[in-house]
């Protein structure tokens, strides 16, 4: 899936990543690879 824009999260670096939980697009510093998530999300699901 190709990936667009900045990160939703810092707002300044380019989103590079689709969150699997939510579908926030966010750039590598705000994704946890290991779940296919955005950092807001793993950090709610622990």
């Amino acid at each position: 899936m190709s990936v667009t824009g900045l990160c939703q999260m810092c707002e300044s670096a380019r989103a590079q990543f689709s969150c699997d939980r939510c579908g926030a697009t966010v750039c590598e510093d705000h994704y946890d690879a290991a779940n296919s998530f955005c950092a807001e999300c793993a950090a709610a699901l622990g």
